[in-house]
């Protein structure tokens, strides 16, 4: 992978920054000769360039502004190149796709921010566009009542939104953050041989709130809700899951003690429906919960990263969303 140098200039009070990266892939994936294919896969071996640009300018009274654009690939799992069968249940079985590309997402945002004595507000809003975007096919096994799933690239997709986070200080031992996404997606794709076009307008919202207590100790309760979706395939319901996360250090900070509990009241499950052709099918995902880990670690030498105080508000001992 080829990446250009970080290029950085200060134009009448606009800083820039400009960087490019650049890979050529040559991927190959032997098929065994007792597999359905019974071939070799030669996969995207063409250059592919990931250009950035950030633009931001400082204004009066604190005020500033960000635009950028950026473009970003996305590569699929390993596991699901795989073509092995691997069974969802008695008459659903899912196949990997060797000949699967990466999806590319081109981003442009424009960003606004602004703090205050004890309240940071940042909104930013964005535009993306996905090509090759992965999609479930789904077909019937002749003769059986069973149905093949697979992901191939199908979609095109356009989202567009806006992200609004504040940053409260209530008290020193009390501060909360709440955010919010509201967008507009719009998915293009073929489904049973005809193109569709689905759209969609939902959000998802979080607060986090952390007290720092006496005596090193720190506690965090996390919220999440995600508002029903659609999509080519089909529709989801609502997410939403509480977690919760407490720490606590001695010996002059160099030990660390937390505990963790993830989706404490059991609510993360969601329901899918889907339909075409070949009929309607109903799942239901839900995973195990709650979810509770210890945490211990030590450290050995006086080694602090200051930058690191900035993120424990948001994610300590694995208590985030």
């Amino acid at each position: 992978m080829l990446v250009i140098p970080l290029i950085q200039a200060n134009l009448k009070g606009l800083n820039t920054r400009w960087v490019s990266g650049g890979e050529y892939t040559d991927r190959r994936i032997n098929i065994d000769a007792e597999s359905t294919e019974g071939q070799n896969y030669v996969l995207n071996n063409a250059p592919d360039w990931f250009p950035s640009v950030h633009i931001s300018k400082d204004l009066k009274n604190g005020h500033s502004l960000q635009a950028s654009y950026s473009r970003r690939i996305s590569r699929p799992s390993p596991w699901l190149l795989n073509n092995n069968p691997r069974y969802f249940d008695a008459n659903n079985i899912f196949y990997g796709s060797p000949d699967l590309l990466p999806q590319f997402t081109d981003s442009y945002e424009l960003n606004y921010r602004k703090p205050f004595k004890k309240v940071f507000v940042s909104v930013q809003t964005y535009y993306r566009y996905t090509t090759n975007g992965f999609t479930q096919e789904r077909k019937p096994i002749e003769g059986t009542n069973k149905f093949e799933h697979k992901l191939i690239n199908n979609n095109n997709e356009q989202a567009m939104g806006a992200e609004l986070m504040n940053s409260i200080e209530v008290t020193k031992w009390l501060k909360v953050n709440v955010g919010g996404n509201v967008f507009h997606r719009t998915e293009e794709g073929i489904v049973d041989e005809i193109e569709q076009t689905v759209s969609n307008f939902s959000w998802n919202a979080f607060t986090n709130v952390n007290f720092n207590l006496k005596h090193e100790t720190r506690l965090q309760l996390t919220a999440y809700y995600s508002a029903p979706e659609n999509d080519l395939y089909g529709e989801r319901t609502p997410i939403y899951v509480f977690n919760l996360g407490a720490n606590k250090t001695f010996l002059k900070g160099k030990l660390t003690a937390g505990i963790s509990a993830r989706d404490v009241f059991n609510t993360l499950k969601f329901d899918y429906s889907t339909g075409d052709v070949l009929g309607k099918s109903d799942y239901t995902i839900e995973p195990e919960g709650p979810i509770v880990s210890l945490n211990l670690s030590y450290r050995i030498n006086n080694f602090k990263n200051k930058q690191l105080g900035k993120q424990d508000d948001n994610e300590f001992n694995g208590s985030g969303f």
